[in-house]
């Protein structure tokens, strides 16, 4: 294969059926050759045209266990577990799937993200339906181990962790139980005292699994799925902080995206309750965090509505949507109308542009995420079973790579 290799910064973003969080990580690019090879096959020079506008899927792979979690860890594999206690790890440079260590309890429903020095923190999980673990773990990718933490203050089920400028962890949401309901009290995870800092002062109910970015003041903006959005400031005792309602109103089962600093997308979902149906909408909007009075406004909208989709942060500033569904169905059951079609939005004119169609349906319980080499796994799904797939973005076909300020 010709070509050298470039560098770029980029962020990592990973979205669990309305879950999102950022990481800022090195990633590198495939050099481009004037033949792809990948997973065993040559592509004409007419291919390769085809795929640098619309980009390529790869044959659908067979995995262990279905993927409902899943990361890039530092040392390049890719961590994912399925219901209980059955983390796999996954090398894309041998496309081989092994066992990993299992964490001793159910972590599927739990939230996640990596600690500042490369660790994983995992928080809360899964009792049954609508009823969470209060269970903290991290695993060490280096060594393969998992370390049991301090319990939080309670149970929670479908909780989203972000990762804090100096290091800790922000915990949100997610069920006590069916009697209790969600857990209004947000806590830190303190790596410097390996304990947990309760937000008293920061009481709020919030849906599952809640759209969390990291902003430049240093609080934490909420961007769904409710139609108002917050400030949270997760120093001391917390605060919240109202910054404005979102145009469409609830996006139950959508995606969020801090697509650039302080500039954050919502796309799609439903205003319907999460488990009671609910056509979808094809709309999108776009807020400027960066702004003296940050005001959400639509954007260019899907080609269709989708539900229960990913969407990923690609390294040249675009954002790729994958999966979901069309129909107004509940999450558990089978689709009638899967999306299959990806879509790619730019910002820089607010487009959205039909791509490459998945094969296998990945709606409920799926996952996507970008890979170090540039590409997108998409994996999971209730209806998609254990097999994956990775998409090669336009950019991996095209002579002239996208640079990044």
């Amino acid at each position: 294969m010709a070509g050298t290799p470039t560098f770029c910064r980029s962020q990592e973003l990973y979205i669990l059926f309305g879950k999102g969080r950022t990481r800022e990580m090195a990633r590198r690019w495939l050099p481009t050759p004037l033949l792809l090879l990948s997973f065993g096959f040559i592509f004409s020079s007419s291919a390769i045209a085809q795929n640098s506008v619309v980009g390529q899927w790869s044959p659908v792979m067979t995995w262990s266990y279905e993927a409902i979690h899943a990361h890039v860890l530092p040392t390049g594999k890719v961590m994912f577990w399925t219901r209980g206690d059955h983390s796999q790890l996954w090398d894309p440079a041998t496309n081989t799937v092994t066992s990993a260590a299992g964490s001793g309890a159910n972590i599927f429903c739990s939230g996640h993200s990596f600690l500042s020095d490369g660790k994983l923190l995992v928080s809360g999980g899964h009792v049954t339906n609508w009823v969470g673990l209060p269970n903290a773990y991290r695993y060490n990718p280096f060594n393969g181990t998992w370390t049991r933490l301090p319990d939080m203050n309670d149970g929670r089920w479908y909780p989203t962790n972000t990762t804090l400028p100096n290091g800790d962890v922000l915990g949100v949401s997610g069920w006590i139980d069916s009697t209790q309901g969600v857990n209004v009290e947000p806590q830190v995870w303190q790596t410097a005292t390996s304990s947990w800092r309760d937000l008293t002062t920061a009481h709020l109910a919030l849906p599952f699994y809640p759209f969390m970015h990291v902003a430049q003041n240093g609080r934490v903006f909420c961007a769904g799925p409710s139609q108002a959005t917050r400030y949270l400031d997760a120093s001391g005792t917390g605060a919240w902080t109202l910054v404005r309602n979102s145009n469409f109103g609830t996006r139950n089962w959508g995606s969020s995206v801090m697509y650039d600093i302080g500039k954050v997308l919502l796309i799609g979902g439903t205003q319907s309750e999460p488990y009671k149906g609910g056509a979808p909408t094809a709309t999108a909007e776009i807020i400027d965090l960066n702004t003296p009075t940050p005001t959400w406004r639509y954007t260019g909208s899907l080609a269709g509505p989708r539900k229960l989709h990913n969407a990923t942060l690609l390294p040249d500033g675009k954002v790729l949507v994958t999966g979901g569904i069309r129909s107004n169905q509940d999450p558990n059951v089978a689709p009638t109308d899967p999306s299959y079609t990806s879509e790619m939005w730019d910002p820089a004119t607010g487009t959205w542009t039909t791509m490459a169609s998945i094969t296998v349906c990945r709606s409920y319980h799926s996952i996507a995420l970008l890979l170090p080499d540039a590409r997108v796994l998409s994996a999971g799904g209730d209806f998609g079973g254990a097999s994956a797939e990775i998409y090669s973005p336009p950019y991996l076909f095209n002579g002239t790579r996208p640079t990044l300020s």
